[in-house]
């Protein structure tokens, strides 16, 4: 939507844009409520309303730069990437390929679309950036004219410590984390180390924890503000810094997990 060059704009687009959404515009309860949706409906929540969301606040300009929406395919569990050349065809196909890849399983519906049945993107393939560089070796002969920056979603740092006393409740949630970084900082690492001649220059992982919340999305206007701020504290943090610096913390941070992950001594 937006021309490079013009990223504050664009940037204060999509905080306007969290800020002003609600939770009624991208989903509601099904009329039996809960019990309906876990037993007799294949979501928690119906959230058909955030298409015509998506159509009519996002999507309606013409694309002013590359772009792509991963998703998952359930029936033959792999990554299906949609770009602008798909919407330069249809206009309508980059709010689709957003709702497909908003599809988080059990919270929303799962999407059929011709041959496919889709998911949230993030299932198959949570840091997708190995696509950012090949786009941009469309535009440029050498991999050491790509820059790279990379934002994670999630405070993936992780901690060692005595869990025996974990209850179940505190058990799940650190499982999610140690899933949570696995999938993030290893990505990461191993596409570090198949595009080395890329410069990757900012690699930010949130510095505190998002808050809490028991369902997926709550749209809480406080806790959006929180993570906005966040993150943007955490952008001027690795600005002041320097170029790479982050993402040197980051190798170092993640290639020691690995180390002592394969063949650990017992």
């Amino acid at each position: 939507m937006y021309e490079k060059g013009d990223e504050k704009n664009m940037a204060d687009f999509l905080t306007q844009t969290w800020m002003v959404t609600n939770k009624s515009n991208i989903c509601v309860t099904w009329p039996g409520g809960y019990i309906q949706g876990i037993f007799f409906k294949p979501s928690l929540f119906d959230n058909n309303p955030e298409l015509p969301y998506l159509q009519g606040r996002v999507f309606t300009e013409p694309t002013k730069r590359k772009g792509v929406i991963v998703t998952t395919d359930i029936k033959t569990a792999t990554k299906v990437a949609f770009t602008e050349k798909d919407w330069a065809e249809d206009k309508n196909i980059a709010a689709y390929a957003a709702l497909f890849s908003s599809a988080i399983p059990f919270a929303f519906l799962y999407r059929d679309y011709g041959n496919y049945t889709f998911i949230d993107g993030g299932w198959s393939e949570s840091m997708d950036v190995e696509d950012a560089v090949l786009r941009c070796r469309e535009e440029v002969e050498d991999d050491s004219d790509i820059i790279v920056d990379v934002i994670w979603c999630f405070n993936h740092t992780l901690t060692m410590g005595d869990t025996s006393g974990y209850n179940g409740l505190q058990m799940w949630s650190r499982a999610k984390d140690i899933q949570k970084w696995r999938t993030g900082t290893f990505i990461y690492n191993y596409t570090v180390q198949a595009f080395p001649d890329v410069n990757w220059r900012y690699a930010m992982i949130p510095s505190h924890k998002p808050p809490f919340e028991i369902l997926p999305l709550e749209f809480n206007d406080k806790k959006t503000q929180t993570m906005i701020n966040t993150g943007e504290s955490d952008a001027l943090n690795a600005l002041n810094e320097g170029e790479n610096i982050s993402h040197e913390r980051m190798l170092k941070y993640s290639q020691k997990f690995i180390d002592n992950t394969f063949y650990n001594k017992r």
